[in-house]
């Protein structure tokens, strides 16, 4: 049996610093208590049918589908933090609500072998930036950048999967390549943005993914945390949850009625450790 469609919202919205290394002598980082002034580049993502299919020369056509989201300086809302001060996530940067995630088609040459289609893959990219003295349109061509390098990971990473298509090698590879896209972006613009004393600096990435069979038979919101550490601005957390719609449960159940192998729903109850190959029978 081939896979439905689902839909999915991600929320980020608890972010805290909850430890650092102080420099010999006391005094936090610079002085007094450590303070700092963060901000967050946040990039959703997903790689389904809405835009992929597996082709009869059994590579991958069409391209993954990015949505970054809005702002550097100041988009968290805040001037600055101290250790264990947590503090909300905007709703414009942490929130991507009611996505439609979507089996990618295979071509019936290969569906004997493969499958009817493989699972939707999805995701979210957090990088953690630390405020200096960068100015605020400078910050902003590096948020441009950041999110044209992790897009442009992901869409090489599909591109370039050759052998038989695995979601979990998938899965890994974008996490691979994205955290070198990462990687190499903060390289090139903290060079340029040495003139600047001090420069704005990454504190740090976090990436989240899932695909259609990880969250099959789910239902509700599922907590969902990351820590984050980097020298020297030591240790980040992120916290949020995955919602996944409770529907794609009873239209299967739908589908399992009307197959003729179940003759009441009187007492199901959608929980989110359903399984729905075990709902299914299978």
């Amino acid at each position: 049996m081939g896979h439905i469609p689902q839909t999915v919202s991600i929320h980020l919205n608890l972010f805290h610093w909850d430890d650092v290394i102080l420099v010999s002598g006391g005094g936090g980082i610079s002085g007094g208590p450590p303070t700092v002034t963060p901000y967050l580049w946040i990039l959703f993502f997903k790689a389904d049918g809405s835009t992929l299919q597996l082709t009869d020369a059994f590579k991958f056509a069409g391209s993954p589908v990015t949505v970054p989201t809005p702002g550097s300086h100041g988009n968290l809302g805040v001037k600055s933090i101290q250790i264990g001060q947590p503090i909300s996530i905007p709703a414009a940067i942490g929130q991507w609500n009611a996505v439609s995630i979507q089996p990618i088609p295979v071509a019936p040459v290969f569906q004997g072998t493969v499958g009817h289609d493989l699972p939707g893959l999805f995701g979210v990219v957090a990088l953690v930036m630390i405020q200096g003295s960068v100015p605020e349109d400078a910050a902003e061509k590096g948020h441009a950048a950041f999110n044209q390098a992790v897009a442009g990971a992901l869409a090489d990473t599909i591109s370039h999967m050759e052998r038989k298509p695995d979601t979990d090698a998938i899965a890994a590879e974008v996490q691979k390549q994205v955290k070198q896209a990462i990687t190499d972006a903060m390289s090139a613009l903290e060079k340029l943005w040495t003139v600047f004393s001090p420069p704005d600096a990454s504190a740090g990435s976090a990436l989240w993914y899932w695909d259609q069979d990880a969250i099959a038979g789910s239902a509700g919101a599922m907590p969902i945390s990351q820590k984050i550490w980097t020298d020297p601005f030591g240790l980040w957390v992120i916290e949020g949850t995955l919602s996944v719609d409770p529907m794609p449960v009873f239209h299967s159940l739908r589908l399992f009625l009307q197959a003729g192998r179940a003759t009441s729903v009187r007492n199901f109850q959608p929980t989110g450790s359903v399984s729905l190959r075990k709902l299914m029978g299978l």
